[in-house]
């Protein structure tokens, strides 16, 4: 019987600490390539002249910092040629001013980007080099799309097929947005940034965006919500051993002892896994008097949420959403999974006490 005690307790502490590591990882990725605002145009669009003058008068606004920004078009299903065996491919042109790699994660396979002032240059991923010139080893072919000729520059790894076109005209006009806050970002940090950026782009003579997807905010939760676990076994434990020195008080050795286990406990888990209290300023209301925030909040959520829907989603924007799921999927197990062993262990102290 204390053998299969000892095999559950085994087990429960790895699926635990093996959520915890699932959980971390899916968090840090949408950290690390799905952080920025994104703003979503179905019928209108925005050019970089606009997104300019907006970044120029965010100087004297309340925004400490400056976005990088991105603008990029998704052309869908367009046909592009081999130019030696006129093979043909059809794939999604993406038109991109500013970063690529802020379009969809990718990861390079050879070759390098295509600067914004190279109007020959492409970059694909493996898949369509594959299917176009029957080897991932693409660089420095020929492509033909709407009988211009593209030299490829770069073949990279990643979940949409796709062929990576620079821009850099000024009035070239873009459906899709990112702006991303790399301070924000490295100290896990989200304000109110998007909304008022947003605001600006509308003040310059920009269309009301159809969407706003807050990758900002999304990752500020994950990096918060996949330590709660770890954080409610730190406070069972410390309480355990709090009690534990309390029952020994007498005992001035083991009131030290389990003391400093306590203290040592609690400080290596924090520097494993550091929290930061920052709540984004859109969630505080400016008077603590205003009992209609938050409901106004959620309303402005479901809004939000329904726009969305009703917009196109970009792969970028349903890997954010299948990354969120599986963070939040796994932290809820683990919570689970931490309360049935609260259960059990209660459980077996009625039975102890019953026999």
């Amino acid at each position: 019987m204390r053998k299969k005690r000892t095999a559950y307790k085994v087990v429960g502490l790895f699926l635990f600490f093996t959520l915890i590591a699932l959980s971390m990882c899916l968090a840090n990725y949408v950290k690390d390539n799905l952080s920025s605002v994104s703003l979503r145009y179905e019928k209108a669009s925005v050019s970089s002249k606009i997104i300019e003058k907006a970044l120029s008068n965010l100087e004297n606004s309340e925004v400490s910092e400056k976005p990088e920004i991105t603008l990029w078009n998704r052309l869908k299903n367009e046909i592009i040629k081999n130019k030696i065996t006129d093979i043909t491919v059809k794939t999604n042109v993406i038109e991109v001013n500013g970063s690529m790699s802020e379009v969809v994660p990718m990861t390079f396979l050879s070759g390098a980007f295509a600067s914004m002032k190279d109007d020959k240059g492409c970059v694909m991923d493996s898949k369509t080099a594959f299917d176009l010139y029957g080897t991932i080893n693409a660089v420095n072919n020929v492509v033909i799309w709407k009988g211009k000729e593209y030299i490829v520059r770069g073949v990279v790894k990643a979940k949409d097929t796709m062929m990576l076109l620079p821009i850099e005209d000024d009035d070239y006009l873009y459906q899709n947005v990112e702006a991303i806050y790399q301070n924000n970002v490295k100290n896990n940090l989200a304000d109110n940034e998007g909304e008022i950026f947003k605001n600006l782009l509308i003040d310059q003579g920009a269309p009301e965006p159809d969407a706003m997807i807050d990758g900002e905010i999304t990752s500020w939760f994950l990096q918060w919500f996949y330590k709660l676990p770890i954080l409610i076994l730190t406070v069972l434990i410390i309480v355990m051993y709090i009690k534990i020195t309390y029952q020994n008080r007498k005992s001035l050795f083991i009131c030290i002892s389990y003391g400093l286990f306590t203290i040592v406990i609690g400080f290596i888990i924090y520097r494993i896994f550091p929290i930061t209290i920052h709540v984004p300023s859109q969630f505080i209301p400016t008077k603590w008097s205003d009992f209609q925030f938050y409901i106004n909040k959620q309303k402005e959520i479901q809004d939000s949420i329904i726009n969305k829907n009703n917009c196109e989603r970009m792969p970028r924007d349903i890997l954010l959403t299948g990354y969120r799921f599986k963070c939040i999927l796994c932290v809820l197990a683990n919570l689970l999974l931490l309360g049935l062993a609260a259960w059990m262990s209660r459980f077996k102290k009625k039975v102890t006490t019953i026999l």
